[in-house]
C-alpha cells in the first residue's frame, strides 16, 4: 500500500479532553509567570530606585546637617562660659578682733552659689568629680561616643541592669545651664552634643572643670561646690578632705537622694564607686584610699540655714543682718537707679560681697541681752512682754550692734523696731529740736532764765480752761534755767523756745541737717506745730535710728555723719564697686555741740538729773537724755559716751500703755548692757574743740556772770563772742526745785 495507514484512536474521549486542557494549562501558566517574571523585575528596578535616592538624599541631609553642625561648632560659642558666674550667692562679711573676714550671712535667690576659682580648689577635689562622672574628660572633645552609643543601644536592649549614662562634664555642665534635666528628647540630646563640641572649641578643658564645679547642683537649693561644702562641712572647699570630695561627688548622680545627708546612700557610692574609680585611676594613693574609706565626714553638723533668701551661720539673720540687707538694697537704689524690686534681687544674685560695720563681740552681747526676759523685768515676768530695740553707732556712722526686738528672733527679714518702727521720742526730741537750734542762734545761754508757765490756754470738754504744756509733776515752777531745764526736763521752756525759732525752722533742722525722715510737714495732722517740736506729740513719730544718728552731734564737734552698716560693696572677683564711707556735715558749731555735750553730762551726772542712772561705774564719761511719751506709750534713752552714742527704746507694738511699776526703767537697762560693753575698755575723754568756749561761774538766781557779791554760783560754759552779763542782783534765793520725771 502506498499510502500511510491512518492511526487509529484508542483512547476515550474522556482522556483525550483532559490531556488537552493540560496542554492548554500548561501554555496559560507559562505566559503568567513570563508576565509575573517582568513584573518583579521591574518592581525590583522601582525599590532599587527608591534605595538610591534615599541614599542620595541621606547623604544630602547628612552633607547639609554635617555643614549645619560644623558651622555651629566653628562659630562663636553658644553659651558664654564668661557670664555664667554673675547668678551667684552674694556674702556679707564682718571682721573679728584680729581683723580677720568672717561671713555673717549668705544671700541668694532660688539657687545658693558661691563662685569659687579652680585655682582656689584642690587637686583631689576636681579629680574625685572626674573620676566618678567622666574619666575621659581630658582626652575627649565634649562628647564620649562609646559612652554616648552605648546608653543610647542600652535604652532599647536593656543590656545593663540601670541606664547607663552617656553625658560628659562638657555635656552635664549644658543640661545644668539649660536646665533640662527631665526634658531629654532626641532633639535636646542633640542639640546637647552640639553644643559640648561647640564649647570644647572654645574653651579649655580647665575653663569648662570650672564653670562645671560652680555650676552644678547638690540639693537644698545649693549650685556649686563651694555653697555645697559650706552647707553640709561648715567650710571651704578649699578645706575638705578626700572623702568630703567624694562625698560631694556622690552627690551628683541623685542631688535629692545621695546627699551627704542621706548618709547610706552617700556612703554606698562614695566607698563603692568613687573612692575605688580615684584609687585605680592613679588619683590617689592606698594609703589615702584607705583611710578615705573609714573617714567620718561629718556631714551637716556645722550646716547652715537653707531657707530659700537667705542663708545664715545661726537659724535666722540677726536683726543686724537685716538692716545690712535693706541698706544693700537702698545703696544698690541710690547707686544704680535700680527699682526696690530688681535691687533685692540683683543682691540675691549678683555674687556681691559686702563688707559691714559691726562689732562681732557687741552685737553677740546685745544680742544675749535681749533674748534674756530678766533684762527688762525684775522677779515678776508678764506673759505678754514689752518690745524694745537698741542701737549703738560710733561717732563716724557705723552702726556696731543692733537690736529690734525682745526675745529670741523667729524669723529673717522680720518687724525690725530699730529701724521699722515709729515711735514717739518723747523728751529726747528736746536737745536736737529745740536746744541746740536755740544755742546755735544764740536765743539762749547755759544760765539764761525762763518762766516755767504754759504758753497758752487749752478748754476743756467741761468748758473750763487749763495751760499747756504741762509738766511731768504737774507744777510750774516760775523762773528756771535753761541748764536746769534740761537737766530735769521741762516741758514748757523747750516749746517757748520753738515758738521763737518757729515750728517750721526746726522741722527743717530736723529734715535737712540731721537726716529724720519721718515728719509731716502737710496735711490737717502734721509736725510744723509746737507740740511735735517742743513735747514730741508727733503725727509718726521718728525711728530710733535716725535719732541715734542726730544725737552723735553733741559727741562729734557738730557734725552729723548718716549711719551706716556697710563700709564698702565689692564683686565677686574682689573688685571694689562701692565705697560706702558716710560724708561728714557739720550743722552746728563746735561751740554749741560741745555746750549741748555739757548739758547732756548734767543729765546723767548730777543730782535730780532724770539720767542718773545712766553712769558708767568704771569712770567713763556718760551723758545722755530720757524720753517718755505724754501717754507713757513710748519711753527711751539717748546716751553718749565717748566710743559711741547708743540709743534704747520700751514700747508695745499695739501702742499698750507702759506698766512702770513692772519694767525695769530703760536708763537702768541702757546702763546694764553698756556696763558690761565697756567693761575691759580703757577710760578715755570726748574729744572735742571748745576753744570757743569759756567755763564760768554764773549766779544761780539771776543767770548772769557772777560777781562777788552772787553767794550761790555754778559752773557754766558760754560762747566766748556770746556771753550773758554780769549779775546785777546782790542778793540770792534759795535754788530752784528739781522735778523727778521726763
Amino acid at each position: 500500500m502506498s499510502k500511510k495507514a491512518k492511526k487509529i484512536k484508542t483512547e476515550s474521549p474522556r482522556v483525550i479532553r483532559t490531556k488537552k486542557g493540560q496542554r492548554n494549562q500548561y501554555t496559560v501558566s507559562a505566559k503568567t509567570g513570563r508576565v509575573l517574571c517582568k513584573g518583579v523585575s521591574s518592581l525590583m528596578k522601582v525599590i532599587l530606585s527608591l534605595i538610591l535616592v534615599l541614599v542620595i538624599a541621606g547623604c544630602v541631609v547628612a552633607t547639609v546637617a554635617t555643614v549645619y553642625v560644623m558651622k555651629i561648632v566653628q562659630s562663636d560659642p553658644i553659651i558664654d562660659l564668661t557670664n555664667i558666674q554673675l547668678s551667684q550667692s552674694s556674702i556679707i562679711y564682718a571682721y573679728d578682733d584680729k581683723g580677720e573676714e568672717v561671713e555673717l550671712a549668705t544671700l541668694h535667690n532660688a539657687e545658693n552659689r558661691i563662685w569659687v576659682d579652680i585655682n582656689d580648689v584642690p587637686q583631689h577635689v576636681l579629680d574625685a568629680f572626674v573620676a566618678a562622672e567622666d574619666k575621659e574628660f581630658y582626652d575627649h572633645e565634649g562628647v564620649d561616643w562609646s559612652r554616648t552609643i552605648a546608653s543610647f543601644v542600652n535604652v532599647f536592649l536593656h543590656i545593663y541592669d540601670v541606664r547607663s549614662g552617656g553625658s560628659t562634664i562638657t555635656q552635664q555642665l549644658i543640661k545644668n545651664i539649660n536646665g533640662d534635666f527631665y526634658n531629654r528628647t532626641i532633639q535636646v540630646k542633640i542639640n546637647e552634643i552640639i553644643t559640648s563640641m561647640n564649647l570644647e572649641r572654645h574653651y579649655t578643658k580647665r575653663q569648662i572643670l570650672n564653670a562645671y564645679i560652680n555650676y552644678i547642683s547638690f540639693h537644698h537649693n545649693l549650685n556649686g561646690i563651694e555653697a555645697a561644702s559650706q552647707y553640709y562641712f561648715g567650710k571651704s572647699s578649699k578645706d575638705i578632705s578626700i572623702a568630703q570630695a567624694a562625698a560631694l561627688a556622690a552627690t551628683v548622680q541623685s542631688p535629692a537622694h545621695q546627699n551627704p545627708l542621706c548618709e547610706e546612700r552617700n556612703k554606698e557610692r562614695r566607698n563603692n564607686y568613687i573612692l575605688p574609680a580615684m584609687y585605680e585611676q592613679g588619683l590617689i594613693s592606698q594609703e589615702q584610699y584607705e583611710a578615705a574609706l573609714v573617714e567620718d565626714i561629718h556631714a551637716g553638723q556645722n550646716k547652715l540655714n537653707s531657707g530659700s533668701e537667705t542663708q545664715t551661720v545661726s537659724q535666722h539673720n540677726s536683726y543686724f543682718v537685716d538692716t545690712v540687707i535693706e541698706d544693700a538694697i537702698a545703696l544698690f537704689m541710690k547707686e544704680y537707679d535700680y527699682s526696690y524690686d530688681y535691687a533685692s534681687s540683683q543682691l540675691h544674685s549678683g555674687g556681691y560681697r559686702i563688707y559691714t560695720t559691726v562689732d562681732l563681740n557687741m552685737q553677740k552681747l546685745l544680742e544675749k541681752k535681749f533674748e534674756d526676759l530678766s533684762t527688762f523685768y525684775g522677779g515678776y515676768i508678764p506673759n505678754n512682754p514689752h518690745q524694745a530695740a537698741m542701737v549703738i553707732m560710733d561717732y563716724d556712722g557705723q552702726i556696731k550692734a543692733l537690736v529690734g526686738g525682745v526675745g529670741k528672733k523667729k524669723e529673717s527679714r522680720s518687724f525690725n523696731r530699730a529701724t521699722m518702727a515709729m515711735r514717739s521720742p518723747g523728751s529726747t526730741i528736746k536737745p536736737i529740736a529745740s536746744y541746740a537750734p536755740a544755742f546755735e542762734n544764740n536765743l539762749i545761754t547755759w544760765s539764761s532764765m525762763m518762766q516755767d508757765k504754759g504758753v497758752m490756754d487749752l478748754k476743756r470738754a467741761d468748758g473750763s480752761v487749763r495751760p499747756w504744756p504741762s509738766n511731768y509733776n504737774m507744777r510750774y515752777d516760775g523762773t528756771y534755767s535753761v541748764i536746769d531745764a534740761i537737766r530735769v526736763s521741762k516741758n514748757t521752756i523747750p516749746v517757748q523756745l520753738v515758738q521763737q525759732l518757729t515750728p517750721q525752722y526746726c522741722v527743717n533742722f530736723l529734715q535737712n541737717s540731721l537726716g529724720i525722715s519721718t515728719l509731716v510737714t502737710s496735711g490737717s495732722v502734721n509736725d510744723v506745730t509746737l507740740a511735735s517740736m517742743g513735747i514730741a506729740s508727733m503725727a509718726k513719730g521718728m525711728y530710733l535710728r535716725e535719732e541715734v544718728a542726730a544725737y552723735a552731734i553733741f559727741g562729734n564737734n557738730g557734725y552729723f555723719t548718716p549711719s551706716t552698716t556697710i563700709t564698702e560693696v565689692r564683686n565677686a572677683d574682689g573688685k571694689k564697686l562701692i565705697d560706702n564711707k558716710q560724708k561728714s556735715t557739720q550743722v552746728i558749731g563746735a561751740d554749741t555741740a560741745y555746750i549741748m555735750n555739757r548739758a547732756l553730762h548734767q543729765v546723767v551726772n548730777t543730782q535730780g538729773g532724770s539720767g542718773t542712772k545712766a553712769k558708767i561705774s568704771t569712770g567713763l564719761p556718760t551723758l545722755g537724755k530720757t524720753g517718755t511719751s505724754d501717754d507713757r506709750k513710748d519711753m527711751s534713752f539717748m546716751g553718749l559716751t565717748p566710743y559711741h552714742v547708743a540709743g534704747i527704746w520700751f514700747g508695745f507694738d499695739d501702742n499698750t500703755v507702759l506698766d512702770v511699776d513692772i519694767c525695769k526703767d530703760r536708763v537702768a537697762v541702757w546702763n546694764n548692757i553698756m556696763e558690761q560693753m565697756y567693761a575691759k575698755m580703757p577710760v578715755i575723754d570726748f574729744d572735742l574743740d571748745h576753744s570757743d568756749v569759756v567755763e564760768m561761774r554764773y549766779c544761780a538766781v539771776s543767770g548772769g556772770i557772777a560777781t562777788s557779791n552772787c553767794k550761790n554760783t555754778k559752773i557754766g560754759y558760754y560762747k566766748k563772742d556770746f556771753m550773758p552779763d554780769n549779775c546785777r542782783v546782790c542778793g540770792h534765793t534759795a535754788p530752784p526745785k528739781e522735778d523727778e520725771e521726763d
